[in-house]
């Protein structure tokens, strides 16, 4: 039952983080960085999708994802599409591993 509550929690999660990058009416903004905040739009995305597969994909689920983190923080310009894609690739990695997963684990 523990189960259901983080996938549930997962998908509508990374369903408003891919609605969220596919909102920019323009893909140049997804990568500005303004005034105090360290990162843009399309770095955290990446960030949170890298670190979800990594910790959970790949520690609890053995995925064999190899994380680069740097490129996370420091990469510009990629597409909307290619963001996304990195999210549902996250997200089929964490879904599949917590379905994996016992209440115990």
């Amino acid at each position: 039952m523990a189960n259901n509550a983080f996938i549930n929690l997962f998908k509508r999660d990374f369903k408003q983080l891919a609605d969220e990058i596919k909102s920019y009416n323009d893909e140049e903004y997804i990568w500005i960085v303004k005034a105090k905040i360290n990162n843009s739009a399309g770095n955290f995305a990446m960030h949170f999708a890298g670190n979800l597969q990594h910790f959970i994909g790949n520690v609890l689920g053995n995925t064999a994802y190899i994380r680069d983190r740097q490129y996370e923080l420091n990469c510009k310009g990629l597409s909307s599409s290619k963001i996304i894609e990195t999210i549902n690739n996250a997200e089929n990695d964490v879904l599949s591993t917590l379905n994996k997963l016992s209440l115990s684990d």
